[in-house]
C-alpha cells in the first residue's frame, strides 16, 4: 500500500477544537484511527493548513519502517466534514479530504 492510497482513505478527523490549559489557548486536530497523530496550533486556520502535511509525514513514517498504520474501516461511500465545536460544518469534500482555508 502506497502513500497516495493511505492518504485517500476515509480517516475520521476530529476537530479542530479549541483547548485551554493553564490559561493558554491552542487548537487541536486528531484522527480517531491514529491515536499517536496530533496537530496543534495557535489558530484553527493554522491547524487546518498543517493537517495534510502532518498526516502525509505521519503515514510516510510507517512506510519508511515497512509498517502499516491502523486503518479506518472500509466504507462503500463517505464524506469528510470539518466541523467546529458547535457542529457547524466548515468544509466538506468527497471522495478525498483536501486542505481548506477558513474564511
Amino acid at each position: 500500500m502506497g502513500l497516495d492510497e493511505l492518504m485517500g482513505m476515509p480517516w475520521s478527523w476530529q476537530g479542530p477544537r479549541e483547548v485551554t490549559e493553564d490559561g493558554q489557548t491552542h487548537w487541536e486536530l486528531t484522527v480517531r484511527e491514529l491515536p499517536d497523530f496530533f496537530v496543534a496550533g495557535r489558530s484553527r486556520e493554522e491547524v487546518l493548513v498543517e493537517a495534510l502535511p502532518a498526516l502525509t509525514a505521519f503515514l510516510g513514517s510507517y512506510l519508511e519502517n515497512n509498517e502499516t498504520p491502523p486503518l479506518p474501516t472500509a466504507l462503500n461511500s463517505w464524506r469528510v466534514m470539518i466541523v467546529d465545536e458547535a457542529d457547524v460544518v466548515l468544509a466538506t469534500t468527497t471522495p478525498r479530504f483536501r486542505a481548506v482555508t477558513a474564511a
